[in-house]
């Protein structure tokens, strides 16, 4: 919470690529809407902002019995309103300017994680195109901490990928003269989960998520905000999966209703990665109570997963909304699937 949009942007920068799924409000009146409406582990508060400041809106949670952790956000070192607003129920403070590891250090300390223990690995985006105004308005629109490599030659990309993991690759739909799925299926046998795109001039806008083959779909070049924060960051570059052990916590939605097909799909393939990392005969732990709640959906999610892990030798157990319990235990195909409250 901050009415800087760029102190905004450096949290999540330093938060993100750890696997802290990250939402923002530019003052303590919005913030504490959000606040009212889900449950966050942790808070970080700017002192100064608009509408409602920082000690104000500790005090506004606290008398509401928000229990959300905070960490303030303070211009120098700690002042008599930092003391003030810390007996009021905050638990930490960090100076601006900050660094990504005050950031990471403060929440590990707030929320008692042990960062070493934490994988990390930052989103990234492949694009093959010669265009290099289009290189250009994506690199714009991504979030400045996600990796944009960007060639016009196919066989960069592919010397790419073959050495570092992507979340995303964009394909001039033109490559190979016109054989783009030849390319998508040389870019998935190097990056089986990643999420794979061509770009061509005016597709429809279904078939921005038209899964066929290798691809996931079509985008046009008319890349805009929508599209790249509102599908691509949203759906495939933040953070699904939040691992705890053998625990493993899905991120919630994000975005208009007409992208949750692309969100389920993204959302499946990460989940399974994370489990087939554990050893085979392990039986992980998938918590679903942040997945919006359609049953038809998260019916699917759970068969499809349970199937592919089984042939693993895993069992997975499911955690789900309470209130889609009794619908879930109706449906005949989930009936040797252990899902929980």
């Amino acid at each position: 919470m901050d009415d800087s949009k760029a102190t905004r942007d450096a949290l999540q920068a330093a938060l993100e690529p750890y696997g802290f799924e990250v939402q923002h409000a530019d003052n303590g009146a919005s913030a504490l809407g959000l606040l009212r409406n889900s449950a966050y582990d942790l808070a970080f508060v700017d002192i100064n902002m608009p509408v409602l400041d920082g000690p104000s809106l500790v005090r506004l949670m606290r008398a509401q019995g928000i229990p959300t952790k905070i960490i303030l956000v303070t211009v120098g070192a700690a002042t008599p309103v930092v003391a003030s607003t810390i007996r009021l129920g905050a638990s930490d403070y960090v100076a601006k300017p900050f660094t990504p590891e005050a950031i990471r250090t403060a929440a590990a300390r707030a929320l008692d994680l042990d960062l070493e223990r934490m994988e990390v690995r930052p989103s990234r985006v492949l694009l093959q195109h010669p265009d290099d105004a289009l290189s250009a308005r994506l690199r714009a629109l991504l979030p400045p901490h996600v990796e944009l490599t960007a060639a016009p030659a196919l066989t960069r990309i592919l010397e790419t990928a073959e050495k570092i993991p992507h979340d995303v690759v964009l394909l001039d739909a033109r490559v190979l003269e016109g054989e783009v799925g030849m390319a998508a299926d040389l870019v998935r046998q190097l990056l089986p989960d990643a999420a794979v795109f061509s770009i061509a001039p005016r597709p429809p806008p279904e078939a921005r998520w038209s899964p066929a083959g290798s691809l996931d779909g079509i985008l046009p070049l008319e890349l805009d905000a929508d599209l790249v924060r509102g599908f691509l960051y949203a759906n495939f570059l933040r953070p699904l999966v939040f691992a705890e052990g053998s625990v493993f916590h899905a991120a919630g939605f994000e975005g208009s209703e007409q992208n949750l097909p692309a969100y389920f799909a993204a959302l499946g393939r990460a989940l399974f990665l994370r489990c087939a990392r554990l050893a085979p005969s392990s039986e992980p732990s998938i918590d679903l109570t942040r997945v919006p709640p359609f049953p038809g959906r998260i019916a699917e999610l759970v068969v499809r997963l349970r199937s592919r892990l089984d042939e693993r030798g895993s069992a997975p157990a499911f955690r789900v909304a309470p209130a889609l319990i009794a619908n879930l235990g109706s449906r005949p195909e989930l009936k040797q699937v252990m899902v929980f409250a």
